[in-house]
């Protein structure tokens, strides 16, 4: 909005003289903090204009590490543009905001780590052990911290990544600071959403896997068959704020702009998955190029304490399977292990199941001077950062098969890889869009419930094989043998999580937004 004030001419010079303060241009308080003066200068009529622009600010609201990532992945590519003055900050919903601080982005308001890992919604007793560790207090903190910067920040914009919740708060902060600002509905702050958490493909049976819905689900169905995006988040994507809605896949997309009034369709766009970008490996583990045998297998447990040591334990019991199977001569197993978690807990599962810690010269005959190894595995990775600048990494051998242990190297992890075994989230998903097969175990935590594992299975098509530790072998055996089916598990990867670089086709948009608020 853009404020003019016209100053008449002054009758003579000299009146002119005796009141300079006429002279100096007014500054308006407006909504957009910008505002533009128009003074009379000359008898002739000719104007000059002066413009004051505020710095922008952008606040991120995720709820969830996956979430937290791709959110990452965007503010990155946001503020690698040139020539911007854009405060950026976040706010994670759930857990401590890890990746937002190792890129230097600022988080603002309360975090804590909750004992569900933020999925109470898949078991009561999660919930009840959330809302004792605090969860509703934690909630209207952040609440009362995302309401106080949008009202402190009336330019800004608000970035949702996720489902409901974060969506609903953005919405709910732009409601707010209208009241409070005084402003006309549709100007003030905007929000953006990005969606991960919903797709048709939940519902949508297309590879006919005949998985029965769970009670809920079918009456969602029943209800709003037109589209996944129930009424409720239909109804706050459509507000006159909402000015960008990114959605997880194609089918969604499409779902979605028929479902929503017309004067809204515009806003959703179909720009990708973020969670397919940053997988470019960082080279540490190239020296096993040489050395992989013929069966490479990524082992991912989650990211999410307590529950992801007892998924270790399990993935582990099916391991056992695999080596007592003449599928590969020898197999490597690589594991990726999330920088938050306590790696000596893995390695004491590793040696109490009979694996023996130490490099093997004919699999690893030159180390890197990255690769960290050490005789006192427990007492070196009693601190679960490591120490500055150094990877730690750890090998074992049992059988025919050798295990690397290692710290934050998924996308390494992932390159080499020629299949997965896992109980995890957003890794899965990522495995699935690299075009690797993934066999998932399903457990008894609520991280990973079986639950869990047949939506996934429903998301991610058949790319992803359920499997118990007992049927691996089969199953693995009669996959890898395959060249068709590989060729398959590209084709579905790439329809299921699309294309790299949607987190700069995000970027771009979000950019335009900030902006040129005032176009359309």
């Amino acid at each position: 909005m853009t404020g003019n004030l016209r100053y008449k001419e002054t009758r003579n010079e000299e009146e002119r003289r005796k009141r300079p303060e006429m002279a100096a241009p007014m500054v308006l308080a407006t909504p957009y903090n910008s505002v533009s003066v128009v003074i009379n200068g000359n008898r002739r009529g000719c104007t000059a204009r002066f413009a004051v622009e505020a710095k922008k600010s952008l606040l991120c609201i995720s709820n969830g590490h996956g979430e937290d990532e791709v959110a990452v992945s965007i503010l990155k590519e946001i503020t690698s543009m040139g020539g911007l003055k854009l405060e950026v900050k976040a706010i994670p919903l759930v857990g401590m905001g890890h990746a937002y601080k190792r890129c230097g982005i600022a988080t603002v308001g309360p975090s804590r780590n909750m004992p569900s890992g933020g999925f109470f919604f898949m078991s009561k007793l999660g919930l009840l052990q959330d809302i004792h560790a605090g969860l509703i207090s934690l909630t209207v903190l952040q609440w009362k911290t995302i309401q106080a910067w949008a009202i402190k920040n009336p330019n800004g914009t608000l970035l949702a990544v996720g489902d409901l919740f974060p969506l609903f708060l953005a919405w709910m902060a732009s409601r707010k600071c209208i009241k409070v600002c005084q402003m006309s509905a549709g100007s003030g702050i905007k929000f953006i959403f990005v969606g991960t958490a919903k797709s048709e493909y939940y519902r949508c049976d297309v590879d006919n896997l005949n998985h029965k819905l769970g009670f809920f689900d079918c009456v969602e169905s029943i209800l709003f068959p037109q589209c996944v995006c129930l009424p409720w988040e239909r109804a706050m994507m459509a507000d006159l704020n909402c000015c960008l809605i990114v959605p997880r896949d194609s089918i969604t997309t499409a779902s979605l702009k028929k479902a929503l009034p017309p004067s809204a369709e515009s806003k959703v766009k179909d720009l990708g998955n973020p969670m397919m970008d940053n997988l470019n490996p960082s080279g540490v583990l190239e020296f096993l190029k040489k050395q992989i045998p013929s069966l490479c297998v990524a082992l991912l447990p989650g990211s999410r304490a307590p529950e992801v040591y007892s998924n270790w334990k399990t993935i582990l019991d099916a391991v056992e399977n695999l080596l007592m199977s003449p599928i590969s001569d020898q197999i490597i197993f690589l594991v990726p292990i999330f920088s938050s978690l306590e790696i000596g807990l893995f390695s004491k599962t590793l040696l109490s199941m009979g694996w023996k810690f130490g490099v093997s010269e004919s699999l690893l005959p030159d180390i890197e001077d990255s690769i960290l190894c050490t005789e006192n595995i427990l007492s070196a990775s009693s601190d679960p950062n490591g120490e500055s600048g150094i990877l730690y990494s750890f090998s074992y051998k049992k059988d025919n098969a050798f295990l690397l242990l290692t710290r934050d190297l998924f996308p390494d992890v992932a390159n080499l890889a020629d299949a997965a075994i896992a109980m995890a989230g957003t890794a899965t998903e990522q495995l699935v869009g690299m075009g690797k097969p993934v066999f998932t175990l399903s457990g008894n935590g609520p991280q990973y419930t079986s639950q869990f594992a047949n939506a996934q299975s429903r998301l991610l098509g058949k790319s992803v094989i359920l499997c118990s530790r007992h049927s691996i072998v089969g199953e693995m055996t009669k996959i890898l043998k395959g060249e068709r089916f590989m060729n398959f598990f590209k084709e579905n990867g790439l329809k299921r999580m699309g294309a790299t670089g949607a987190s700069k086709r995000i970027a771009l948009q979000i950019h335009h937004l900030i902006w040129h608020k005032d176009s359309p």
